[in-house]
């Protein structure tokens, strides 16, 4: 974005919020505050004393709203409630934006995405792309459309993926990186330099499977190496399913260890009390930890199996 796209803007603190929840939300509006202190925190129920942004918020002393009802044309007045506004920066937020709610600040909405966008648009693109087998994430600041993440860039970035992160981890330091980008953002609109953004390369976009597709892992055609890393793409939440485990439960938090049992063959499962389970794979066994399936209707499942395929072509669904 070049200075020459610089749009005039006024000069002085710009008044906006910041709508967000879970763990990359927090690490972003933490970021954020290093320098910009937005009028207002809106996160899920302001009730939960344990969601991250909310948490967050109140450690810094910022009156935090319930977002609620942000999908309706209703929402506009809301938003005005409290003299103009500039922006509102949006972390890990479902929920589509309404029109009108998207008309109210003067500089639009701005998303933070953890993916180079186009690439990888949709829910949990952190998940999909650690199972994919990537070694750095992306980080992409855009404008919010009525469309789905596919407003134009006003800043990039990108994060490293380590051997043992799971998706807690890539989340975090996602959002670390996308706040400090948007409060470049911020901080350029403050000094009334503020540059246009870059549209996307249509052509050049890929989605995420649908919000609510569960990963299903077949211990038995997987090495445990590969089954971990596949159970840390989805930890600590919303965790993997796997065959010959209940169909209400999800896997997380693997640990790569000894064979249990010598009677026990690839593919058995074990619920060894207490939330945990053992699964055996081709060559040594994972235990993990047992917890509830994210959603409570039966979601479109994916098996990710990476045993017999090419270094470098990732996780294919069956």
């Amino acid at each position: 974005m070049s200075a020459e796209a610089a749009t005039d803007a006024p000069r002085g603190k710009p008044s906006w919020l910041f709508l967000g929840q879970g763990t990359m939300g927090a690490a972003a509006l933490e970021a954020l505050l290093g320098s910009h202190r937005p009028r207002a925190v809106l996160t899920v129920a302001a009730g939960f004393a344990d969601e991250p942004v909310g948490h967050t918020a109140r450690a810094h002393g910022l009156p935090v709203v319930e977002a609620v009802g942000l999908g309706t044309d209703a929402t506009e007045a809301r938003l005005w409630r409290d003299g103009p506004l500039a922006v509102v920066v949006v972390a890990c937020w479902a929920e589509r934006i309404a029109p009108a709610a998207l008309a109210v600040p003067t500089h639009g909405w701005w998303n933070l995405h953890p993916s180079a966008l186009p690439a990888w648009r949709g829910a949990d693109p952190v998940s999909w792309q650690l199972l994919a087998g990537a070694r750095e994430v992306g980080c992409t600041v855009h404008e919010m459309t009525a469309g789905l993440d596919d407003g134009a860039v006003l800043a990039r970035g990108a994060v490293p993926v380590g051997p043992d992160d799971d998706r807690g981890a890539v989340l975090a330091r996602a959002g670390a990186q996308l706040g400090a980008l948007a409060a470049g953002r911020l901080s350029d609109l403050a000094a009334g330099r503020l540059a246009e953004g870059e549209p996307q390369e249509e052509t050049a976009a890929t989605w995420c499977p649908p919000q609510g597709t569960t990963v299903l892992l077949d211990p038995a055609r997987l090495v445990a190496g590969e089954a971990a890393r596949l159970l840390r793409a989805v930890s600590p939440a919303p965790g993997a399913a796997v065959t010959g485990l209940g169909a209400d439960a999800r896997l997380v938090g693997p640990v790569i260890g000894p064979r249990r049992d010598v009677s026990e063959r690839p593919g058995d499962v074990v619920d060894l009390g207490d939330g945990r389970v053992t699964v055996a794979c081709r060559d040594r066994w994972v235990y993990a930890r047992r917890i509830g399936a994210f959603v409570a209707e039966p979601a479109p499942a994916r098996t990710l199996l990476a045993l017999e395929e090419p270094p470098g072509s990732g996780p294919k669904a069956r």
